[in-house]
């Protein structure tokens, strides 16, 4: 599957959790930042860095997706795949940092 496709599924999956999806230059002024989730006014909110390539939106995506409940949700194989492998990741990490303290 195309980065591209890959990038597209996330977004949509995205739109499915009811977050709204935005793009923007994160990286001017004080802010330096590549993107995340977040609250708004009881409204879930993801903001990526416009400029980042595309296999770094579907990364910080899939980060993002794998910290949430989309159990109930009709997903790609493919997709749900990439979900579970970065949930795994992100635990055997966090894992690993804890261990070492």
């Amino acid at each position: 599957m195309k980065e591209t496709e890959l990038l597209e599924l996330l977004e949509q999956t995205v739109e499915k959790l009811s977050i709204t999806l935005g793009y923007d230059n994160l990286r001017k002024g004080a802010i330096n930042t590549t993107g995340g989730a977040f609250v708004l006014r009881g409204e879930r909110h993801i903001l990526l860095h416009k400029h980042l390539p595309t296999d770094e939106k579907i990364e910080l995506l899939s980060e993002i997706l794998s910290t949430m409940d989309t159990e109930q949700l009709h997903l790609p194989p493919v997709l749900r795949q990439r979900i579970e492998l970065t949930k795994e990741h992100l635990q055997l990490t966090q894992d690993s940092s804890a261990n070492a303290s």
